[in-house]
């Protein structure tokens, strides 16, 4: 059985044409296809990668930077898209996305103890 994956593009297509396909006495399903579609979307566009001749982050700003075919950590410095500060020097980036959030829960009181 070959391995089949959907595009983002199209799962959130999916789940629109399902909220608006089914319906329920409450019409809970079909809210929540809906809202599980506009999620999806929300989640795709943070997580892309930005051209850095789209838009640039914040100077100051750690994100994940993709240079010499390589992702890492950086720091960008300004310089429209030439000043990127990494722990191996200096470069220029390609593409750029945040970093995730760091977990919910207060990871200090929730090491094993033993």
């Amino acid at each position: 059985m070959s391995e089949r994956k959907t595009d983002d593009a199209t799962l959130i297509s999916a789940l629109l044409v399902l909220s608006c396909t089914i319906t329920t006495e409450d019409g809970v399903i079909p809210a929540c296809l809906a809202e599980a579609a506009d999620r999806l979307a929300e989640l795709v566009e943070e997580r892309r990668w930005v051209p850095v001749g789209e838009r640039l982050p914040e100077a100051g700003s750690l994100v994940l930077a993709f240079i010499n075919g390589e992702a890492m950590e950086a720091t960008f410095c300004g310089g429209g898209g030439r000043a990127w500060q990494t722990d191996r020097g200096g470069f220029s980036a390609t593409h750029w996305q945040p970093l995730p959030p760091g977990p919910e829960a207060n990871w200090k009181t929730e090491l094993p103890t033993d």
